[in-house]
């Protein structure tokens, strides 16, 4: 009693128990102390290996250092692939934007190429003397009257003969493209009619070849002649033919037997002949009073 009253005359309480741990919570402390001690170690030994490598000291890596170096070398192969594509791509431009080579300057004045019946290519030269290749062949559309006529050319014809109506001039074909076939008949037909008039076979062929070619040797089997309106040269006092005289090199078109030029056609005068050649051809024979021939010449 007395020591409790001392006690509180000191301003002092009961005096406090010391904590008692149980055995189980001390292994507990000891395992974790010892598990951090552990931590601590391999940190420092890894650390230390990995300053090793990095001083080329030793040259075995880490599993960690093993996992950046693969993950380098994948970058590295991707990066290069990338490089291969870019550099494939690249050469792929390159080789589509290279120019297209030129092509070989014909001497043909280009100089109305946006005309619609313009024509880039050389006329074929067809007569006497220039027969049709063998191994040419007419791309052929229909057109009135049953006959046919070059795929290419049979917009300028259609417009031709348009543009004549609205002017008050009727343009009408009486002869288009011919086969092989049916010019041998109406080549025979006039020899036919020359020996009939007294000629010997040879001298009939020679005549008869003035007005009508030879098979082969026909300008309309190239499908790009057509013969208008008459067969008769009193065709040149007419309306069509000033018109056509004035406006058939618009569309391409030339009148291909002038009345002063037979010793150089072969061919006798036909005011009705008329050939597609392109307009950029056909202006300038016109314009100038010459021969297919002569200007192919």
């Amino acid at each position: 009693m007395n020591q409790d009253k001392k006690r509180r005359a000191n301003g002092n309480s009961r005096p406090k128990k010391k904590k008692r741990y149980s055995r189980r919570q001390i292994l507990f402390n000891r395992l974790l102390v010892l598990v951090v001690f552990l931590a601590l170690v391999f940190g420092v030994v890894k650390g230390v290996r990995w300053a090793l490598v990095k001083l080329d000291i030793i040259d075995t890596p880490s599993v960690f250092e093993s996992e950046v170096i693969v993950k380098d070398n994948k970058e590295t192969e991707l990066q290069d692939t990338n490089d291969e594509e870019k550099t494939a791509k690249t050469a792929n431009v390159e080789e589509q934007a290279e120019p297209a080579a030129e092509e070989e300057y014909t001497g043909i004045d280009l100089e109305n190429a946006s005309d619609p019946y313009y024509e880039a290519q050389t006329p074929m030269l067809v007569g006497p003397n220039n027969p049709i290749p063998s191994d040419f062949v007419p791309n052929l559309v229909d057109i009135y009257g049953g006959y046919k006529f070059d795929k290419k050319a049979v917009k300028a014809l259609n417009d031709m003969m348009e543009a004549a109506k609205k002017d008050g001039v009727s343009l009408y074909v009486l002869s288009a493209y011919r086969s092989f076939e049916s010019q041998t008949r109406l080549f025979t037909q006039k020899v036919d009619e020359y020996v009939g008039y007294g000629n010997d076979k040879e001298t009939a062929v020679v005549y008869a070849s003035k007005w009508v070619a030879k098979p082969g040797t026909s300008e309309h089997g190239t499908g790009l002649a057509v013969d208008l309106n008459s067969l008769e040269e009193s065709f040149d006092q007419t309306a069509a033919y000033k018109w056509l005289q004035a406006h058939c090199a618009e569309y391409g078109f030339i009148m291909r037997y002038p009345k002063d030029k037979t010793d150089i056609t072969k061919i006798n005068y036909e005011p009705w002949h008329y050939r597609y050649v392109g307009s950029n051809h056909a202006k300038i024979i016109m314009e100038k009073g010459i021969t297919l021939e002569e200007y192919l010449a």
